[in-house]
């Protein structure tokens, strides 16, 4: 059997700005462009290998692959070697360079070819290299010296040097005239084989003009204290040996120096900046930061950062565009200096607008290539090639303002996938990747995605077996931002979709998401899915409407989709997932708990694969062993065996494949394996054609019998097991009749309604005075009448209604420049001003009314004895990626977890309560649970519910009606749930209507219904049309809306900067 590889290469409608279809692919780490050719480029993606084309300056450059046969394909440097005439002599330096915390395959020293990349042999002195983290390679004939910022053993970094075409290495240190310290940057002269320049962390820059045989420290006392509790630097010599040295700290340039090749004399230039900020707004430098000087003109530098910056409003961005350069997207951040101009004018960005910013900035048509800059070389008819992490792209005329950014990417297939699904109604594949959003197939002949979603794409999985001819797509970005369920028909074509509410019900708290939060279809009831938030597991039984905390305190890996494993035959609710190294296990229906298998022997779990057919049987996986226990976790088996002696470095995915008599399959840094039973003990590699890099995701369908693996570094690749021979029987669709009007025996009485209820975060509804009270898109509070929806006032003098109470309105007003919460009290009646409070916040806490690039603030208020108490909840958004000066702390092996301060968020909360007179406020505890960036709907429980009526039942906001929900259609059709409304205390039936959603956030007076619907889109004809967010009011008897008003979004729905 031999795996296919399906692409992406590329996908279209990327995170790019007036690029040609939106190109973008993955990430590329490092670039060699021929010094006599430009059409011959060279490129090395971090988890992808090295790629040529002999078509660089093409539209649609053609790329081959060179090293899929090589042991690993995780790149960290490559180099032409200038003494070979031909130039067909080239050296890789391999390395972990992921985006994706460092992640990548073995480090195998230096990989050589001298015939273009058609043969290659391996570098590694004896095993002396393996481990190193290789930045830069400079070969010079027989003498190559590397660069390596990090090792498998710390001391192991820094310098090294063969003059035997690396036969055997030495380490440079003291004798040679370097410290003993990790290397940064390691730069070759263009114009002179012999000088070399180091740039070594923490101690400064060094030179050598003898091919690396001695150094000589060449900074001053002001940059070597720069060079102190550095994150990165690096450097590039261009025309007249001019010298150029950037060094990152604290994940930003702190700056820049010139030395002129025949000077001693260092100078600092200016920081390249617009009005929002500096090159690494996303405060990325550690990994994201490249710099070239220009070959022909010695006073022209380049450098690229991370990312392009939102508008800035009060010191902080707020997702909204363009910026002061004309950006409209988190695309590239890239700047052009010249030395030659005075301070304070020397820099000019080297993106979008020619019409803004710096004079002689920009592009002729606006264009940016993407986020986060790797390296950046020239090519010799003056074209700039970039590298980051969506490919590969070349800026035309970078001297000047008329040329532009075009995508090289061509049919580079380097996507970085952590998540991936099978579609079988269309036989096509979705994927969550790193930096390159979600993308899906189109067609399998089409090597060209479609991107869902931008930024850094989510966990993803398919529904394609609960309803007929149609399928169910779950996708999102990074924190599980704006989770959607996309349904598609038989055509793969969009017929709906619904941006999911995560609407807790059973008084848990909201969801704190991960960076990369799992998330896992039930394989028996696909409407049903469990979520592993950072600090709970959650799980939904109505495709994900809402969802109920059903594991308080157990984090799942954020392995992807593979640290859960969830239903069997015979037993759906059964439930595995892997926290840390414990595997918790549930193996019963609701209220059964998780409980942790005490006699589970591995170590951190990277994986769960159940057995389909029967739910005490299961597998986990760790980084290095298989488990298996026949008995729901009371006893364990090692199943490893052989699996050692095929190293296959770091193992990475499990899947179980049902043919007899079953199989485990694993993924690793080095391929596939299988074990088939009965035994599982006797390991072989499984398929041919899979190149050495990280199978991060792997998932069988049994349907079309054909296992899926999502690689980290080299897109999606299938294998066929053979000719489909499954039942699709529907067993999953839910049909039923309508319900009737019930009997009418009196249930509990409610509990007496306070002077108003919150429908929604900034939807507050006062029945006794038959108003609504809401939050517009336009920032400003409207009141509205309950039953005609006639505004009765509006007001700009607060942002977000909080509660009602004695005839006062308390709002929160647009944040500030500070962490203080700013209220105001109005008269309810007319929105006239009473009253003002402030309640300062700690510090860090950013008390805005919409997500911010730091974290999300929610206020809601709860009244109490006729007093308002006020909750918010604040999650602050860490950064993902490598956080700077922890590239050491990478260690050999891969799967190196998620270090603390990154890609992680922190919650903090409070309360207190305000006075409706003067705004005073003290201190109160909070009541009841915290608030939620959605809203609430309320089920009712066994003990709680109405045994006359269908279940499931919720209750109203003000809790006077029960609704009862029913599905009455598959996922084909859009309105699919019947919501029946009844008055709780007589049992009386109101009216119903229909929803595509299983429950809504609702209250009722007399026969209207006011409720809640979230972002969707709809197919008509030949037109999706897109809904945002909205309160709409219907008359239960008729079935017919009366009106609808939007209301504002607080949540971005597009990808915040990661």
């Amino acid at each position: 059997m031999r795996w296919v590889a399906q692409a992406p290469g590329p996908n279209t409608d990327g995170q790019v700005e007036q690029i040609t279809e939106g190109e973008v692919v993955g990430a590329i780490n490092a670039i060699a462009v021929h010094p006599t050719n430009e059409n011959i480029v060279y490129v090395g993606a971090v988890n992808g290998g090295v790629w040529r084309t002999d078509s660089a300056m093409a539209a649609a450059p053609s790329w081959r692959p060179l090293t899929d046969g090589q042991a690993s394909n995780s790149i960290g440097a490559i180099e032409i070697d200038p003494t070979d005439a031909t130039s067909n002599t080239v050296v890789v330096g391999t390395g972990r360079f992921s985006s994706f915390r460092g992640q990548g395959g073995e480090r195998v020293g230096l990989l050589r070819t001298v015939d273009g990349g058609q043969t290659w042999s391996t570098l590694n002195g004896g095993g002396r290299l393996a481990g190193l983290n290789i930045v830069a390679v400079t070969p010079r004939g027989s003498t190559i010296v590397l660069a390596a910022n990090s090792a498998d053993g710390a001391s192991n970094s820094g310098i090294w040097r063969s003059i035997d075409t690396g036969i055997k290495w030495v380490q440079l240190t003291t004798a040679a005239g370097l410290p003993a310290a990790p290397a940064t940057d390691l730069i070759g002269d263009p114009s002179d084989r012999a000088r070399l320049v180091a740039l070594i962390r923490g101690q400064g820059v060094y030179l050598s003009t003898n091919t690396g045989a001695s150094w000589k420290k060449i900074s001053n006392p002001e940059i070597d204290a720069t060079f102190q509790f550095s994150d990165n630097a690096k450097g590039s010599i261009g025309a007249s040996k001019t010298l150029y040295v950037g060094i990152v700290r604290s994940g930003q340039l702190a700056v820049v120096f010139r030395l002129p090749g025949s000077g001693t004399s260092w100078t600092k230039m200016d920081l390249p900046a617009t009005s929002e900020g500096g090159v690494h707004i996303g405060r990325q430098g550690g990994i994201h930061f490249s710099i070239a000087a220009d070959p022909a003109n010695a006073n022209l530098v380049y450098v690229g950062g991370d990312r392009q910056p939102s508008r800035v409003v009060n010191g902080r961005e707020d997702f909204t565009f363009p910026n002061s350069i004309g950006a409209n997207d988190y695309s590239g951040r890239l700047f052009r200096g010249d030395a030659s101009k005075p301070s304070g004018g020397q820099w000019a960005h080297l993106t979008h607008s020619r019409t803004l910013g710096a004079p002689g900035g920009g592009t002729a048509l606006g264009s940016a290539p993407h986020a986060d800059s790797r390296d950046l070389s020239f090519a010799r008819n003056g074209v700039l090639l970039e590298a980051d992490d969506g490919g590969v792209y070349r800026r035309t005329n970078p001297a000047t303002n008329s040329g532009d950014w075009f995508s090289m990417n061509g049919n580079l297939q380097a996507t970085e996938f952590h998540s991936v699904a099978w579609d079988s109604n269309v036989h096509l594949i979705i994927g969550g990747a790193q930096d390159t959003g979600t993308p899906q197939q189109r067609l399998r002949s089409n090597v060209k995605w479609q991107t869902v979603s931008r930024g850094d794409g989510g966990v993803v999985a398919v529904d394609d077996t609960s309803s007929t001819a149609v399928s169910t797509r779950y996708s999102s970005y990074q924190y599980l931002g704006n989770l959607r369920r996309d349904t598609y028909n038989a055509q793969n074509v969009l017929e709906h979709r619904v941006v999911l509410p995560l609407r807790v019900v059973g008084g848990g708290n909201p969801p704190e998401p991960q960076f990369y939060t799992p998330l896992r279809l039930n394989s028996v009831t696909t409407t049903r899915l469990i979520i592993g938030a950072a600090n709970a597991v959650y799980e939904s039984n109505d495709e994900g409407d809402t969802i109920e905390e059903i594991g308080t305190g157990i984090v799942a890996n954020d392995t992807g989709p593979q640290s859960i494993a969830y239903g069997a035959a015979g037993n759906p609710d059964v439930l595995y997932v892997g926290a840390r190294n414990r595997v918790f296990i549930r193996t019963g229906a609701p209220p059964a708990a998780l409980q942790r298998s005490d006699q589970y022997p591995g170590g951190r779990v990277v994986g769960i694969a159940l057995n389909p057919a029967n739910g005490s049987i299961a597998h986990v996986l760790n980084e290095q062993s298989v488990f298996r226990t026949t008995d729901a976790g009371q006893a364990w088996t090692n199943l490893t065996g052989n699996l050692a002696q095929l190293r296959p470095g770091a193992l990475r995915s499990i899947a179980y494949v049902t043919d007899a008599p079953g199989s485990i399959i694993v993924g690793s840094d080095r391929g596939v394996f299988e074990a088939r039973g009965p035994s599982f003990n006797f390991w072989s590699g499984l398929g041919t054609g899979l190149p050495a890099v990280p199978v991060y995701h792997l998932e069988y369908d049994g349907i079309d019998r054909l296992l899926l693996a999502g690689t980290l570094g080299r897109g999606a690749w299938t294998l066929s097991f053979g000719p489909s021979n499954v039942n699709t029987t529907n067993e999953n669709l839910v049909t039923g009749p309508l319900p009737a009007a019930a009997p009418p025996p009196p249930p509990t009485q409610p509990d007496a309604a306070a002077d108003a209820v919150e429908l929604g975060p900034g939807v507050v509804v006062h029945p006794a005075r038959n108003a609504v009270y809401l939050m517009t898109p336009g920032g400003a509070t409207e009141a509205v009448d309950f039953v005609s929806g006639k505004q009765l006032w509006q007001t700009r003098v607060v942002a977000k209604p909080l509660a009602v109470a004695g005839g006062r309105l308390v709002g929160q007003t647009e944040d500030g420049p500070d962490n203080v919460l700013r209220m105001r009290v109005l008269d309810s009646a007319t929105g006239q001003p009473v009253a003002a409070g402030e309640r300062p916040l700690p510090a860090g806490v950013v008390a805005s009314v919409n997500e911010t690039s730091e974290g999300a603030f929610v206020a809601s208020a709860q009244v109490q004895g006729g007093e308002p108490i006020i909750k918010w909840q604040y999650q602050e958004r860490r950064r993902q990626g490598i956080p700077p000066g922890t590239e050491a702390a990478v260690t050999g092996g891969g799967g190196v977890p998620l270090p603390a301060s990154a890609g992680q968020q922190i919650t903090r909360s409070g309360a207190f309560r305000i006075d409706l007179t003067t705004g005073a406020t003290g201190e109160a505890d909070a009541p009841g649970p915290m608030p939620a960036a959605v809203s609430r709907v309320n089920p009712l429980s066994s003990t709680t519910r109405v045994e006359s009526l269908p279940i499931p039942q919720f209750l109203s906001a003000d809790g006077r009606h029960v609704l009862v929900s029913e599905r009455v259609g598959d996922a084909s059709v859009w309105q699919k749930y019947r919501l029946t409304v009844y008055e709780r205390g007589t049992l009386r039936r109101v009216g119903a209507m229909n929803s595509h959603l299983s429950q809504v956030a609702f209250i009722v007076q007399g026969s209207t219904v006011l409720f809640e619907t979230g972002p969707y889109s709809q197919r008509t004809g030949d037109q999706v049309i897109d809904e945002p967010l909205k309160i709409r009011s219907v008359d239960l008897e008729t079935g017919k809306e009366l009106w609808n008003r939007p209301v504002r979004e607080t949540v971005s729905r597009t990808p915040p900067p990661a």
